[in-house]
């Protein structure tokens, strides 16, 4: 092909303003008023870029291979070969390519904001999301906000934050892609984000909202004619009416999504409807022709080598062999799934195959004491992947199961699981000296009138979530939750030093939980924390209608105190917890000051600004 720069360069405005899909109308559009020869040729190769995101990947690779000798279009080529690589599974082929890149963006920052982007993206699908996220950040920041590839970048990150279970930030980085897909009229990647939305609800529950998504998407595939779309929200939307309990309208979608993937000789994709209509016809008792789907769908994924495909198919094979009392298979390969899911950090299908599990060993009667802990691992799991649906099915079951470990379960849940005391008792009391934290967000009260209530009560338990580990970590017990705050309290030995670690800790974890809301424009929050050391007396408060665990004293009001004085990022501790720790923790330059206190008087406090060695 013969070097056109007149066109190169028509060529890379179009893909650095507009990217591959509203840039393929711009280049049709240029093609069809073209009366130059070369031209029309040389704009006809860039629909390539396009086959790839619709699967053609043969086509996309032979059109990309061309490119790749033009110097000015050799770093996008590359792009486009690393995009059809990571489609296909093959990630170091996707990573070869992309190296490729790397001298060749200097200068360009839509060249290089792409590549990082494509990093990302191959990072995350290969399974390294811890790296994934500095090179997807890098990406949205090169793009800026006037180009149609901020989109993409929004997506990406969406997915990274959906893969860590914040629901919150996941769900608003996907909000902003499609206003942003919205502006550039980008049908293709609004489809693609609506669809990645609704997925999103789908896993946390919220079904309604989930529909809404998969219809939005359904809708653009069919406008712009993407076969392969279209039969993917078949399939999903298949999903949601199985989770919804509408058989009859899940094998609708289900038909349909499998016909329109053997025309299009998707495989995985007729795999994964195959298996999901076995799921149907199982919910109708028609085992046998539940059997043929699975048998299907088994030899598509085992063809392919497709390990997320078995994994699925392994629990849908675990549901049929119980329709079959054949405890034993069933047993064997929902376990085989479970150890997939398991090694994949897979929250949410860990949980749901769990629950499978659990059923099995209750409909296979069992020792009861194996069906409990079944359904109290199961619980534990849904607990932690923080998915309601899933903690009230499971609870439900366990009731019917075990009314009584039920009741218990929800009981430790309410008082608080680090507390060990169990007693109902309003009279008995123990003095302990301890260390008390009290814990305090800046802005959150004015931020929350202005801010939906479901939002606020997300981005709180997010955050209450994101401080769970170094909680935990030092052995410290939160006994109050107090609007957008809570009282700790660190017992036993060493709780001086373990509760200002927690403190550190805590900024740290607040300082990543805002890392995200910066990047997407959001108002970030600050805290303040105070802590002292002493005696308190422990025991039960209130009356038999409610009763809480709970530390007074002068120890706790000092603690109190002090957070209303702390400076923001820096633990202010009282003299006696001072010096406990005076030794393990440096402190601002100002420290001792004296703070006139409420109740109390006045007081010397100091401010810890880290542990030696990370100053």
């Amino acid at each position: 092909m013969n070097e056109q720069p007149a066109i190169v360069d028509c060529v890379l405005e179009l893909l650095r303003q507009w990217g591959w899909e509203a840039g393929l109308v711009k280049l049709r559009e240029r093609i069809s008023r073209s009366d130059n020869d070369c031209d029309r040729q040389m704009l006809q190769h860039f629909i390539g870029w396009m086959a790839a995101e619709r699967g053609d990947f043969d086509e996309a690779t032979a059109q990309f291979n061309e490119l790749v000798a033009i110097p000015q279009l050799a770093g996008w080529a590359w792009i486009g070969l690393a995009f059809v690589a990571m489609r296909s599974r093959d990630f170091g082929a996707a990573r070869n390519a992309l190296d490729q890149v790397q001298t060749m963006a200097t200068g360009d920052d839509r060249l290089l904001a792409t590549l990082r982007l494509m990093q990302g993206t191959t990072m995350f699908h290969g399974g390294d999301l811890a790296a994934a996220l500095a090179p997807l950040e890098e990406s949205l920041t090169l793009v800026g906000s006037d180009c149609f590839g901020r989109g993409r970048s929004l997506d990406a990150l969406g997915m990274w934050y959906a893969a860590h279970d914040d629901f919150q930030n996941a769900m608003e980085f996907l909000r902003q892609s499609i206003e942003h897909k919205t502006k550039f009229t980008d049908e293709s990647g609004l489809a693609v984000t609506h669809g990645q939305l609704g997925r999103l609800y789908l896993d946390w529950g919220q079904l309604d909202l989930a529909e809404v998504h998969f219809r939005s998407d359904l809708d653009i595939a069919r406008r712009i004619g993407d076969g392969r779309g279209e039969a993917q929200m078949y399939n999903l939307l298949g999903n949601l009416s199985l989770d919804k309990g509408d058989a009859e309208s899940a094998a609708a979608y289900l038909d349909y999504s499998i016909q329109m993937a053997i025309d299009g000789k998707w495989l995985v994709m007729q795999g994964y409807a195959q298996k999901d209509r076995a799921l149907c016809y199982l919910a109708d008792n028609k085992v046998d022709a539940a059997l043929e789907q699975l048998n299907s769908a088994q030899e598509i994924f085992d063809r392919a080598q497709f390990a997320e495909g078995l994994a699925h198919a392994n629990r849908a094979w675990g549901v049929l062999h119980r329709s079959r009392s054949e405890w034993r298979e069933s047993e064997q390969r929902l376990r085989q799934s479970l150890r997939w899911f398991e090694s994949g950090g897979e929250l949410t299908q860990v949980v749901r195959t769990k629950i499978e599990i659990a059923r099995t060993l209750r409909q296979r009667v069992a020792p009861m004491p194996l069906v409990r802990d079944a359904y109290l691992d199961a619980l534990g799991s849904a607990e932690s992947s923080r998915r309601p649906h899933l903690v009230q099915q499971i609870d439900l079951e366990l009731a019917s199961v075990d009314p009584d470990v039920a009741n218990r379960h929800i009981y430790r849940r309410v008082r608080g699981r680090r507390i060990d005391q169990d007693s109902t008792s309003l009279m008995s009391a123990e003095r302990e000296h301890v260390t008390v934290m009290f814990f305090d967000l800046q802005g959150f009260t004015a931020w929350s009138r202005v801010t939906e209530p479901a939002v606020v009560m997300l981005c709180l338990n997010q955050m209450m979530a994101a401080f769970l580990e170094p909680i935990t970590h030092h052995d410290v017990q939160v006994i109050e939750y107090m609007g957008d705050g809570f009282l700790a309290l660190s017992r036993g030995s060493a709780h001086a030093n373990r509760c200002v670690q927690v403190a550190t800790g805590l900024y740290s974890a607040l300082d990543t939980f805002n890392r995200p809301r910066r990047i997407l424009g959001l108002a970030g929050f600050t805290s303040r924390i105070g802590i002292s050391s002493g005696e308190v007396v422990l025991g039960n408060v209130g009356t038999y209608d409610k009763i809480d665990f709970r530390a007074v004293g002068t120890t706790v009001n000092l603690a109190a105190r002090l957070q209303n004085e702390a400076i923001p990022g820096q633990p202010c501790i009282a003299r006696a917890t001072w010096e406990a720790v005076q030794h393990d923790f440096s402190f601002s330059e100002s420290s001792p000051r004296a703070v006139v206190l409420k109740g109390i008087g006045e007081v010397q406090c100091w401010d810890v600004i880290t542990r030696p060695g990370n100053q």
